[in-house]
């Protein structure tokens, strides 16, 4: 809610007038500049911040997740770093470098991240949710059940169906991931990725194919509000670029889809994006391009497989050739 934000905004810098040597107001004014993608302004607060204290874990934190927006990857994972130094026994260091590693496809160096978290905290609902999300990059469908299910046990979270939603759909029990992001909006319908994600099980369920569309134009229309807010998201802008392929608006989604790549070149689930991109408005020669850098940067090969819209594009005698030359 951009109102929200903007109110935010001002009751914060009047805060900052007040007392400007307040680590917390300076932290909170970095947190709305980073979150609305003023990502220069929001360095200025956390180092502000920092000066003051430097071993403040939040200020380091949020300074790191802003580096990362900015697609400074390894001065981000430095930070993250710090900060989990600063404080060893708490668990949202932890939970924030293995986030990180998720990103840039580090999945055994997350795993130990997310496993630290659930020592910490066995009872947080967080860690089982995101170690599950690994062990399905790595294909290890089993244990990513379980850990979603124990999670479910916790808390209901909208995000935990949501993660099962997309176990279901890599399963190809597309009838059941609907279900199941159904379920998930019941408890936010504010999410643009469960939206989207809801359209792609639509689109497999023949019963269901025809509420595809309005679906994926519901996702646009949560996404593009989430963009006025902050407009240099790169996971957000290529999600929406995706949405606007799957509507046919070639035009849109390319320039998205660049913006994207723009800010954020080493993001692996970015890169992933152009390929199902490219596919879906049947550039076959671009999406390749971009197979192949997903692949060497560790993107699971059953994940590329298990897409619905990369069916004819796995068939191409190039594909196999890819795969080939990265398994030898």
């Amino acid at each position: 809610n951009t109102n929200l934000v903007n109110l935010a905004l001002k009751e914060s810098k009047h805060a900052f007038k007040i007392d400007s040597l307040l680590i917390p107001v300076s932290v909170t004014l970095g947190m709305i500049y980073s979150g609305t993608g003023k990502y220069d302004e929001a360095i200025v607060e956390f180092r502000r911040a920092l000066k003051i204290e430097p071993n403040h874990a939040q200020a380091n934190r949020e300074l790191a997740k802003t580096y990362e927006l900015m697609g400074k990857e390894n001065e981000a994972e430095k930070i993250f770093k710090r900060a989990i130094q600063i404080k060893p026994n708490y668990w949202a260091g932890y939970n924030d470098l293995g986030v990180h590693y998720y990103k840039n496809g580090n999945y055994d160096d997350a795993i130990e991240q997310f496993k630290m978290v659930i020592k910490l905290t066995p009872d947080n609902y967080r860690g089982y949710n995101n170690l599950g999300g690994i062990y399905y990059m790595l294909e290890k469908w089993g244990d990513a059940r379980d850990m979603f299910e124990k999670s479910l046990e916790i808390k209901k979270s909208y995000n935990i169906y949501s993660n099962l939603g997309t176990l279901y759909f890599i399963e190809k029990n597309y009838e059941d991931a609907a279900l199941t992001y159904e379920e998930a909006l019941k408890l936010n319908d504010k999410n643009y990725l469960t939206w989207g994600n809801l359209a792609a099980a639509y689109s497999e369920v023949p019963a269901k194919k025809s509420k595809a569309l309005e679906t994926y134009k519901q996702a646009i229309k949560i996404a593009e509000e989430q963009v006025k807010i902050n407009p240099k998201d790169p996971d957000l802008i290529s999600n929406l670029a995706s949405y606007y392929a799957d509507i046919g608006d070639e035009d849109k989604s390319l320039n998205l889809l660049k913006k994207s790549l723009l800010i954020a070149p080493e993001n692996v689930q970015v890169i992933f994006r152009a390929a199902t991109i490219y596919e879906k408005l049947g550039n076959r020669d671009q999406s390749l391009h971009w197979i192949e850098d997903a692949i060497k940067k560790g993107y699971s090969q059953s994940d590329i497989e298990n897409q619905p819209e990369l069916k004819e594009l796995i068939a191409d005698a190039r594909y196999k050739v890819l795969v080939k030359q990265d398994n030898d």
